[in-house]
């Protein structure tokens, strides 16, 4: 240990003009680099997604800690980030960044903002296409979702403080309106159709108690009818039973069937461009290891690409990288194979249970179906409308379930997303920061010079032997 740092005293003893001059060329990058970043004023706008249901249940009610003060007129925040729910669609919020990139960048939003602000001539030289113009325009944009406070945050460099300014919030009025309707379009709408539905079936149910009430009275059967209804109830109830039996089963086995294949081509795995696996992240995920080679194939696939852009193919560097990528994958595939057998077996265990709970279900339906069908003329009527009646209940009492969630989630009116902070106007050109910029430059600049040293003096040495 003594020798190791004795030795690279004298290396750096040794080659220390060449080491100042390496960190005064350091120093003159950072400089360079420091002056052509182009500057400009940044500035920023916060847009909080507001809660429109009840909280989940089973978690206390709490405030959704966040940097900012609720402004005037946004009500309460009531999330818990203990809760499920809210961790999911916080997931899916962050992810939704990327789906929201073509709005942000699409030529309709670009070309509004710049036509409402008159600010044309700094995005167009005269001869730029109107794609360069867009570019020209969101480069310095930059969209993102803070997963702690709940907010999306939009914030814009430019030259001009107040053209940067009007951008943020421009484009932050427009990405509140966007989500607003969408969220207009995927709940409210719904619940309407859910009532109109609703709506229906009740009238429907009155002309049935009607139709059965004249029944009873020009007939006289009363007791008849009751036990006949008592086994129509019975035997819808069955219909249902088998219905959703033979549905688990059926679905049991399109499970089962995907899942065989999904082992026969993980198993016969060639890597090819066309294999594809719709596996989500919550189930990769679930699986230590298959953490463990995604991440290697990450920066495995990094190496190579690196190496595809700095060496010919057939290069033994090149060899190497992509014999690690495909190593790495056919792990990959043997590990989710495993996985996947283990998920065949319960999937033949629920289709055979489910299977067996539909032919025992299929007989006990025959015989009650041929007792029914004995009984004759008003009482059949009868009882056809009983089940009919029975049926419409339970449609209704889900609708109205449905109609609770959806009233539960959003109403009328109702803004999910709600400007929190507007954006400011800067007094202070963004620089980069020049400290940290020059340590990084001399830290890298004498790593790389001592290794070069390093290796000269070592090849110095053997040549000196030889």
């Amino acid at each position: 240990m003594g020798y190791e740092i004795r030795r690279i005293f004298e290396i750096f003893k040794r080659y220390r003009i060449k080491f100042v001059f390496v960190w005064l060329a350091a120093v003159v990058f950072s400089l360079v680099f420091y002056f052509i970043l182009p500057e400009g004023y940044k500035t920023d706008s916060k847009i909080i997604m507001e809660k429109t249901r009840q909280p989940w249940p089973g978690f206390k009610r709490g405030a959704l800690p966040s940097r900012h003060p609720l402004p005037e007129g946004v009500r309460e925040q009531t999330i818990s980030l203990r809760d499920p729910f809210w961790n999911f669609l916080y997931d899916q919020m962050e992810e939704s960044t990327y789906d929201f990139t073509p709005f942000f960048h699409a030529r309709t939003t670009v070309f509004r903002i710049i036509d409402d602000l008159g600010c044309r001539q700094h995005f167009d030289n005269g001869a730029m296409t109107p794609d360069e113009i867009v570019l020209a325009f969101t480069q310095n944009l930059d969209v993102s979702f803070d997963r702690v406070a709940g907010e999306y945050n939009i914030s814009y460099t430019f030259v001009d403080p107040t053209i940067a300014r009007e951008i943020v919030n421009r484009y932050t009025f427009l990405f509140t309106e966007f989500i607003n309707s969408l969220s207009y379009q995927n709940n409210y709408e719904p619940t309407l159709a859910v009532t109109r539905n609703i709506e229906r079936i009740e009238k429907e149910l009155a002309e049935i108690e009607i139709r059965q009430a004249d029944l009873k009275s020009s007939s006289g059967i009363i007791a008849p009818a009751e036990f006949m209804a008592n086994l129509s109830t019975h035997l819808y109830q069955l219909d249902s039973k088998l219905i959703q039996a033979e549905s688990r089963a059926k679905a049991s086995m399109e499970l089962i069937v995907d899942s065989r294949r999904r082992v026969e081509t993980m198993e016969s795995y060639g890597l090819g461009e066309s294999d594809e696996f719709s596996y989500s992240v919550i189930e990769l995920m679930a699986d230590p290891m298959i953490v463990v080679i995604l991440a290697r194939i990450f920066w495995d696939s990094i190496n190579l690409a690196q190496a595809e852009m700095t060496y010919v193919e057939g290069t033994p560097q090149l060899e190497h990288w992509s014999e690690r990528v495909e190593i790495s994958k056919r792990l990959l595939m043997r590990r989710m194979a495993e996985n996947e057998k283990a998920n065949l077996a319960e999937l033949v265990a629920t289709f055979t249970a489910e299977s067996a709970k539909a032919t025992w279900l299929k007989q006990h339906k025959k015989e009650s179906q041929d007792k029914l069908d004995s009984l004759p003329g008003i009482e059949s009527e009868f009882v056809y409308l009983q089940r009919q009646k029975v049926s419409k209940i339970a449609m209704l009492t889900q609708l109205r379930d449905l109609r609770e969630i959806g009233e539960s989630y959003t109403e009328k009116g109702d803004k999910v997303a709600a400007i929190l902070d507007s954006a400011y106007l800067p007094n202070k050109k963004s620089d980069p920061n020049f400290l940290k910029l020059l340590l990084a430059s001399l830290f890298t600049s004498t790593i790389l010079a001592f290794g070069w040293f390093f290796v000269r003096e070592n090849i110095e040495v053997h040549d000196g032997v030889g």
